[in-house]
């Protein structure tokens, strides 16, 4: 997260961090097409049933995928009030408010 354009962004941008995510998913997910077994006769035939088998599963993992940018997002909303200082001048705001040396000794 980065701030920019008196906002907070996501560097690389949040689609771009679904996106790799779920192809990293997709990627874990057919590891085992690729495994040739260890027998002789190099039968992979179980390995390949792996992926299917779990199916039923994938459903969890993208709901807990969703859940976590939920989460990320709500990180964004977290951090804002922290961004709010960068659209400050302090120049302007200390000459507005600075009219003393104690107000000086009290703030620094």
């Amino acid at each position: 997260m980065v701030y920019r354009n008196n906002t907070l962004e996501f560097r690389p941008t949040f689609e771009e961090l679904k996106q790799r995510y779920y192809k990293e998913i997709s990627i874990f997910i057919t590891i085992p097409l690729k495994f040739n077994g260890v027998s002789d006769r190099g039968d992979s035939s179980i390995y390949k049933l792996m992926p299917d088998q779990n199916a039923a599963h994938l459903g969890t993992v993208y709901f807990k995928a969703e859940e976590l940018f939920t989460k990320l997002q709500g990180l964004t909303r977290e951090y804002l009030p922290w961004a709010c200082l960068g659209n400050v001048d302090l120049n302007a705001f200390i000459e507005q408010n600075f009219t003393s040396v104690q107000d000086w000794d009290d703030n620094f």
